[in-house]
């Protein structure tokens, strides 16, 4: 194939290549418009309930004087420290 050849070839690539992403970003006419989803009929005879509450309550505090263990979590040697 001679350099002509190539030339040719290659500006054909291109042109295609530059019609394929000029398609894609051009927005199609013909396109079916999303349709809107109806919001559920509202029943005016239902009431609804309230959830359950939970009572908030204090977090128990952490003991400062327990032994705290310090080590990797693999096996190996750890040590276990009071505070």
């Amino acid at each position: 194939m001679g350099k002509r050849e190539r030339l040719t070839t290659m500006m054909v690539l291109i042109a295609v290549a530059a019609a394929v992403t000029a398609r894609g970003l051009v927005p199609i006419a013909t396109a079916v418009p999303a349709q809107q989803a109806s919001p559920p009929p509202v029943r005016a005879h239902v009431a609804a309930a309230l959830p359950a509450t939970i009572p908030i309550v204090p977090a128990p505090v952490i003991d400062g004087s327990a032994q705290l263990f310090i080590g990797t979590g693999d096996a190996s040697d750890g040590a276990w420290v009071n505070r």
